[in-house]
C-alpha cells in the first residue's frame, strides 16, 4: 500500500541525484578555472597599460590594480555560492540568479578592459 509519503522507486532515477551532485562540482571547478584565467588575463593587461599616460576609468584602475589578486578569490566565491546554493535553496531561481551575476560580473571585467584600449586608438 502506497500512502504517499514515500513514492515507490523508479530504476531509472536511482543514480540522478549523485549526477546532479557531481554536475555542481564539477560547475564549481570550472568556475573557478575560468576567473583564475581571467586573473592572469588581467595580469597581462597591466603591463600593457603601465607606460602609457592614458587617464584610466575607475573600475579599470580597480581592475588593474586588485584584478590578478581579486579576482581568483571571487571565482573561489563563486565556487562556493554555486555549492551552497544547492545545500541552502533547493529552488532552481537562485541558480539561474547566480548564472546571470557572474556572467555580469565577468561582462564587466572584459568592459572594464576593453574600454581603455579604444582610448588609445584615438
Amino acid at each position: 500500500m502506497n500512502t504517499g509519503i514515500n513514492p515507490p522507486s523508479n530504476p531509472a532515477n536511482a543514480g540522478s541525484g549523485s549526477r546532479e551532485r557531481s554536475l555542481k562540482w564539477i560547475i564549481a571547478a570550472g568556475l573557478v578555472g575560468l576567473f583564475w584565467v581571467i586573473g592572469v588575463m588581467v595580469g597581462r593587461f597591466v603591463s600593457l597599460f603601465q607606460g602609457l599616460d592614458v587617464p584610466l576609468p575607475l573600475w579599470s584602475r580597480l581592475l588593474i590594480g586588485y584584478g590578478p589578486e581579486a579576482i581568483p578569490l571571487f571565482g573561489a566565491v563563486a565556487a562556493a555560492a554555486w555549492v551552497l546554493s544547492d545545500v541552502y535553496f533547493r529552488g532552481r531561481w537562485i541558480q539561474w540568479f547566480l548564472f546571470a551575476f557572474f556572467a555580469f560580473v565577468i561582462f564587466g571585467i572584459f568592459v572594464a578592459l576593453v574600454v581603455p584600449m579604444f582610448r588609445l586608438l584615438d
